[in-house]
């Protein structure tokens, strides 16, 4: 199996794949071997505490080349309960005034 850097990814975008090599996460290999929720939680824990479960998701769609919009409810439901678990039971939730954290040298979204 060849091993794609995060950029080649389904769904991974310039953000996540710099927030993921932030966390010592250089390819599909180091993603594959942590899975979609360690990697979601050290995500949140040291590169993005503001990053939504949409950033699990699609870390999940990715790795089963899918589209993460087409994962089923269940499957959203369930991954949500594991990285609560792991991340304090405050997984996915901002607060209004919560702004959005983005890498250094990325200009943020107009």
């Amino acid at each position: 199996m060849t091993v794609r850097p995060l950029g080649e990814l389904k769904g991974l975008g310039v953000v996540s794949a710099r927030w993921l090599g932030s966390v010592g996460i250089a390819d599909e290999g180091d993603l594959r071997a942590l899975g979609s929720v360690e990697a979601y939680a050290r995500v949140r824990m040291a590169a993005a505490p503001g990053a939504s479960l949409n950033l699990l998701y699609a870390l999940e769609a990715a790795l089963r080349d899918v589209d993460w919009r087409s994962l089923p409810p269940e499957l959203r439901a369930s991954l949500a309960a594991k990285v609560g678990r792991s991340c304090g039971g405050r997984a996915g939730i901002r607060r209004k005034d919560d702004a959005p954290v983005w890498p250094p040298g990325l200009s943020t979204p107009r």
